[in-house]
């Protein structure tokens, strides 16, 4: 996420902007995971999918309960592994996508 470039994880925890913009990015990385077929998601069994969408799940109907060190660790090391992952899925695909 290119709003979090240069940001530490004190300045993820005092800025409450950040952590909702942080957060809805996720929302949506684990809503877009959602809406693929199951079979879409089986034939990539290499990305968690169910630990996506269960992010998702989590900061849409729990919200209260989701910590900025579990969002930073997001961020920091499974976004970057995710990225590439779906990188290299989406250079395999045929012209025209899913």
């Amino acid at each position: 996420m290119a709003f979090m470039n240069g940001k530490s994880e004190q300045d993820l925890v005092a800025d409450k902007l950040l952590v909702s913009a942080v957060t809805r990015q996720i929302e949506i990385i684990g809503e877009a995971a959602n809406m693929l077929t199951l079979e879409i998601r089986g034939e990539h069994p290499e990305v968690p999918w169910k630990q996506i969408i269960g992010m998702r799940n989590k900061i849409i109907h729990e919200y209260f309960a989701v910590q900025t060190d579990t969002v930073w660790d997001v961020v920091m090391n499974d976004l970057p592994v995710l990225r590439g992952q779906l990188d290299a899925i989406i250079t395999k695909l045929p012209e025209g996508g899913f």
